[in-house]
């Protein structure tokens, strides 16, 4: 099996593995902010169906879709803070 090198490894949204943005443009800033809002509102929306949709078994999936909202929503306050 090949391995990718960390910079090339692809997330929906981001490229994972580069190092954070340190003197970025604020076309940059934005263009990050905007993203992870986006991630946000897919997840929550997602999230949403999955509890309407909701057996029991589903409660892992439930906290998985929890734990990766408030982990982008950490990422954005640091951004804006």
């Amino acid at each position: 099996m090949a391995t990718s090198a960390p910079h090339t490894l692809k997330h929906q949204y981001f490229t994972v593995g580069k190092p954070p943005l340190l003197h970025g443009s604020v076309g940059d800033f934005l263009v990050i902010q905007k993203r992870l809002t986006r991630e946000i509102e897919c997840l929550e929306k997602q999230l949403l169906r999955l509890r309407q949709q909701s057996s029991g078994n589903q409660k892992p999936v439930l906290g998985t879709y929890e734990e990766m909202i408030h982990a982008r929503r950490e990422m954005l306050d640091q951004l804006t803070s």
